[in-house]
């Protein structure tokens, strides 16, 4: 895979953290880990199937990767990848949207961040209402009875 596209996912990931802030972390490091398990392996199928077609002379399912763009079996790692920073749609959806909510204070964090891809909370910025705070170390358990 080239490095050129690489950094186009980088930078990509970058500019949603400045553009949306620290306070929707936890959805950008959900739409991360969608469009890296998912969207990826949504392409890895299709380019098994377009090259099972092209070695067998049929067509394959669609000739095309998730937004459109040709099936490079040449280069099929960064042809996924491609697909996935270039997938608006699903960037819209997953990011964007939710993001805007959050911000606008009509939809909570917590609501829009489903817990499929935990992040250690000390690790995860946190804000609030008033702004970021500090992240606090885990309270220890409360003893019960006797």
């Amino acid at each position: 895979m080239s490095q050129s596209v690489l950094n186009e996912y980088r930078e990509q990931v970058q500019l949603y953290s400045q553009q949306y802030g620290q306070e929707t972390w936890g959805i950008q490091y959900q739409a991360d880990g969608w469009a890296r398990r998912e969207r990826l392996e949504r392409g890895r199928v299709l380019g098994a199937s377009v090259a099972a077609a092209a070695t067998a002379g049929a067509a394959p399912l669609g000739g095309v990767a998730p937004v459109g763009k040709p099936y490079d079996l040449e280069k099929p790692c960064e042809c996924r990848l491609r697909n996935v920073i270039e997938d608006a749609r699903f960037w819209k959806r997953e990011h964007e949207e939710q993001a805007v909510l959050v911000l606008a204070r009509a939809a909570r964090l917590g609501s829009m961040v489903n817990g499929d891809a935990p992040a250690s909370s000390a690790l995860a910025p946190q804000t609030g209402a008033t702004g970021p705070r500090t992240p606090q170390p885990p309270q220890p358990p409360q003893r019960r009875g006797p």
